[in-house]
């Protein structure tokens, strides 16, 4: 049993799995610290497993990781031991959130969502805390509605998911500065683009296609990308900056070796931690349809090519891309049909055609504000006061 050295909280922040639920949480601990709540009052509960147990850390936030596993769906032998040994964990893990609870005195519970943050939404019930939601995606997932029931306060990033969850209010997308500071403050783009171009070595009169899978990468979107940057070699006027995702980079690097000598400018990345560079660079994203990815493209006016994710739950990417192309500031491409010839057909009529391309962006600007951590931390802040 793990040794529960757990200093004192005023915030437990639970999130966890994937980055449409880490990110946003982590830019609440930024507007929370700039609120007045030391950093060092803030602690993360999340799975040991998921991105959270890098990514929090690396943010200055104390970090407690629970041995969950999300379950498997069929009837098979594996699948059924699969799922037993989950639901063993979780049972550990509720023990454990629990004692992490009890002893840290958190006040309030932020659940961002995720698998992750079931153990410790259940234990602030138990131990009657307040608990504030935030969903980030168009569909709620099972651990935001079983934390729904049990909050006092309930907010989402879309419209759309208004009247799915119980006395939910829409406060905007979330993202870590300085993307939010992108429509009030131009400067802020323009230098970081310079700074971008410098770094990959992109000329001044080259177009930027970055092509971005998430974190741990996109196979059908990287082989596409490989085939349009084959046929695309003798496109001078052409960088593609193309984050391949840490599973993924070491293929797409060895593919890109082969490629003949090219006037297009390839850069092929395992991750960049540095995504503001690349958001203010490109003309043109081509992404999965994340909640973060969503967000990042609301909050900075990127006009994007989304291919959502065909597995993710209750088909919520493809939810989120059909509302940001409803809105005019995406095309969506289905991941069946991504080739290097379709591809090419998107990226290259939107790239010749200047008036669509700026139609897009300010459509995909008017989404709604990026200030959607700003109001989180004001609710949280005022629940801590109510509680004093």
């Amino acid at each position: 049993m793990p040794s529960e050295d757990v200093p004192r909280w005023d915030v437990v922040v639970t999130a966890g799995g994937t980055g449409g639920h880490v990110l946003p949480a982590l830019a609440v601990v930024d507007e929370l610290v700039a609120a007045g709540v030391a950093r060092e009052r803030i602690g993360f509960v999340g799975g040991q497993r998921g991105i959270e147990g890098e990514a929090v850390p690396a943010a200055g936030v104390a970090f407690r990781g629970l041995d969950v596993r999300g379950l498997r769906r069929g009837f098979s032998p594996r699948a059924l031991l699969a799922n037993l040994g989950a639901i063993w964990a979780l049972i550990g893990a509720m023990r454990r959130a629990r004692r992490i609870l009890r002893r840290s005195g958190a006040r309030v519970v932020v659940a961002m969502g995720g698998y992750a943050s079931v153990p410790p939404v259940l234990a602030a019930a138990r131990r009657r805390q307040r608990i504030v939601v935030y969903e980030s995606n168009s569909v709620p997932g099972i651990a935001t509605r079983l934390a729904a029931r049990r909050a006092a306060v309930t907010t989402c990033a879309m419209d759309a998911t208004v009247p799915l969850l119980r006395r939910a209010e829409r406060i905007g997308y979330m993202v870590r500065r300085p993307l939010d500071r992108f429509a009030s403050d131009p400067a802020i783009r323009t230098a970081l683009a310079a700074e971008a171009r410098e770094v990959y070595g992109i000329g001044a009169d080259q177009r930027v296609v970055a092509v971005v899978g998430g974190s741990q990468g996109a196979r059908s979107l990287n082989e596409a990308t490989l085939g349009l940057v084959r046929d695309w070699c003798d496109r001078g006027d052409i960088a593609v900056v193309h984050l391949a995702g840490r599973r993924d980079i070491d293929m797409v690097t060895a593919a890109a070796a082969s490629l003949p000598g090219c006037d297009l400018r390839y850069l092929p990345i395992g991750f960049e931690d540095r995504m503001e560079r690349v958001l203010a660079v490109c003309d043109l994203m081509v992404c999965r349809a994340g909640a973060s990815t969503c967000a990042e493209l609301a909050a900075t006016g990127t006009a994007a090519v989304c291919v959502p994710y065909p597995h993710a739950t209750a088909d919520h990417q493809r939810l989120n891309a059909e509302a940001l192309a409803a809105a005019g500031a995406a095309v969506v491409v289905a991941d069946a049909d991504v080739t290097p010839e379709t591809l090419a057909a998107s990226v290259g009529a939107l790239l010749a055609d200047d008036a669509r391309l700026s139609s897009m962006r300010g459509a995909a600007a008017t989404l709604g504000a990026a200030n959607g951590a700003r109001e989180l931390a004001a609710r949280v802040c005022a629940l801590l006061e109510d509680a004093a």
